[in-house]
Parts: C-alpha cells; sequence; structure tokens
C-alpha cells in the first residue's frame, strides 16, 4: 500500500493547477444528466479542480421539424433554460455516430491544439 502512496504522492498538486489541468464537462439536455452534471461542477470546484467548459452534447438540430420530435425539442429548451444555458457555442447536435465524428476531426471545435484547456478558454 505504500508504495502506491509513492506513486500518486503529488498527484494533488498536478491535478488543482490550471495551468496542467482542466475538466471539460459533457452532458445531455435531459433532466436527470443535467443534475448530475451540476453535482459533478460543484465536487470539481470544491476540490480545486477548474472546470474550462461544460458541453452540452445532443440537442436536437433545427433542421429536424418533424412532429414526432416536437415534445422532445420542448423539453430539451425547457432544461437548457433551467440550466441556465446562453451560448451556443459549447453544444454539439446529435451526431449519428458520434465516436467517427471525433475521430474525423470535429472534434477540433471545442479543443484549441496548443494551448492548455485550462488556458484556451
Amino acid at each position: 500500500m505504500k508504495e502506491l502512496f509513492d506513486k500518486i504522492e503529488g498527484i494533488d498538486t498536478l491535478m488543482e493547477d490550471p495551468e496542467i489541468t482542466s475538466v471539460r464537462l459533457v452532458t445531455n439536455p435531459e433532466k436527470m444528466v443535467l443534475r448530475e452534471t451540476q453535482r459533478a461542477f460543484v465536487y470539481f470546484s470544491l476540490h480545486g479542480l477548474t472546470v474550462d467548459e461544460v458541453i452540452v452534447n445532443r440537442i436536437l438540430p433545427a433542421e429536424v421539424e418533424d412532429q414526432y420530435f416536437a415534445e422532445w425539442r420542448q423539453s430539451q429548451a425547457r432544461f437548457l433554460m433551467e440550466a441556465g444555458y446562453v451560448t451556443p457555442k459549447g453544444h454539439t447536435h446529435w451526431w449519428p455516430a458520434q465516436v467517427q465524428q471525433l475521430l474525423d476531426g470535429r472534434f477540433d471545435q471545442y479543443y484549441t491544439r496548443g494551448k492548455l484547456p485550462a488556458s484556451a478558454a
């Protein structure tokens, strides 16, 4: 056990330094998911970690006008308003193949290469 503690000694200093480490939270516009993200934000803040951005994922695109999605769109809008969501910069639409989209380079819109996440904001 001592060996494990020796290996992780100093990690708290590394994690709490905003020039080295930051947290980027990703959430969905759903009640329980947003509540968990808010809780995570509070926990990270209480432990001295820098949260540099909250990204809201899986927002229905405006192009989807089918009546089937009308109630879902209203629900998303209500939860986003309750969460204080005010800027479209930190959101993504509902991509059909999200992992593939990240591999195709769309992740670049959320992370500035060559800059540390905490100082990119």
